[in-house]
């Protein structure tokens, strides 16, 4: 990183699909975490960032993890769950968990495709320095009567 990185305003982070377990470390330090593959992550990084050469580790890990989605967490939805094809001799077919994973939910077996949960990055990593302040969205709001 240059000088000028380190006086800007701010350094926005941004990893985009990152499917779907995602633990975030900027120099060997944890910075974050990241549940959503339909969201993008964005993180200001510059008061972690260090002149010259800076390491930024990403850790996916599949969503087959128990300790990410749990059975207790299944079962407090007032016993409303996902259906799986168990009941018709294809317990490979779907997992009650899906609904809790931010993630495409072909993935864990629908009738054309196998159960297959995936783990990757499938999108862009960016850095960019800001100087003055950015509007990204705006929204109307309805004026009140």
């Amino acid at each position: 990183m240059g000088p000028d990185w380190l006086n800007a305003d701010a350094v926005e982070l941004q990893l985009t699909g990152l499917d779907a377990n995602a633990e975030i470390f900027l120099n060997g330090s944890h910075i974050d975490s990241h549940r959503n593959t339909f969201r993008p992550f964005v993180l200001d990084v510059r008061r972690r960032l260090r002149p010259g050469e800076n390491v930024l580790l990403v850790r996916i890990t599949g969503t087959d993890d128990d300790e990410m989605v749990s059975e207790a967490d299944t079962d407090s939805t007032d016993g409303v769950r996902a259906t799986t094809e168990a009941s018709r001799g294809r317990p490979e077919r779907g997992d009650p968990r899906r609904t809790f994973v931010r993630k495409h939910q072909y993935t864990f077996g629908w009738g054309w495709s196998p159960r297959v949960a995936a783990t990757a990055i499938a999108g862009d990593t960016k850095v960019r320095a800001i100087r003055t302040a950015c509007i990204r969205d705006a929204v109307a709001l309805a004026s009140p009567s």
